[in-house]
């Protein structure tokens, strides 16, 4: 089965950037990045939870995100509109039900050595529960980066985290989950790396259900 797949078109006015096809959602960060991309073995628990499954959110679709400028900082605007069928977070009763997505990305240096990413998103679509129920989303996501000149090969520290909200319309009643994660990975040598994760996160179609998860590990 294809993860992803999509044409991007760089040429479009008013310094557009738009992407057509099978996307990962640009709903936080983590689910926007291929497994082999990520420091984990799997995705955290918000996105298995609240996001569709271990594969997240993803989608056939548009995506078109612009950069604003804002000085010394970084910005980026993305919209995108997706067919309103999502493996185990979206369904649509009829083709003309979609989902839709936003994510305004901050980025910016703090020293020659550190940086500061913080990201907003909001999601809705369909879920077929009844013929206009629906599941809205909202993200936050945080990372800073700390990663010597002069030994940015050898030496570097990540921490990041993100915190996920799901309302999902049901007939048995609206279901409002929570769901989160932080992790710190540490590079200790060219090829060693070292992480540890803390994650918690209640169920989309259960909220009074929560389950929580710790993970540690070493690559090279």
């Amino acid at each position: 089965e294809v993860e992803e797949a999509y044409v991007t078109f760089t040429a479009l006015p008013a310094r557009l950037l738009a992407r057509v096809g099978r996307i990962l959602a640009t709903f936080g960060k983590a689910n926007t990045q291929h497994l082999h991309a990520l420091p984990w073995a799997d995705k955290p628990l918000p996105i298995v939870n609240l996001l569709g499954g271990d594969e997240g959110w993803r989608g056939d679709g548009v995506s078109i995100a612009r950069l604003l400028p804002l000085g010394d900082t970084f910005s980026e605007l993305t919209v995108e509109v997706f067919r309103g069928d999502a493996e185990g977070l979206f369904e649509a009763p009829s083709r003309e039900d979609l989902a839709y997505n936003g994510h305004f990305r901050l980025f910016r240096d703090l020293t020659d050595a550190s940086n500061l990413e913080l990201g907003l998103s909001y999601g809705s679509g369909p879920n077929a529960t009844t013929d206009d129920a629906r599941t809205d989303l909202a993200g936050l996501d945080l990372a800073w980066r700390w990663k010597p000149l002069r030994t940015a090969s050898y030496r570097g520290l990540t921490l990041r985290g993100e915190l996920f909200r799901s309302d999902r319309e049901q007939a048995d009643g609206d279901q409002e989950a929570l769901g989160w994660f932080a992790s710190a990975e540490a590079r200790l040598a060219r090829r060693w790396w070292v992480f540890g994760r803390l994650e918690s996160s209640e169920r989309a179609r259960d909220a009074s259900q929560r389950d929580h998860g710790f993970a540690l590990g070493l690559t090279g």
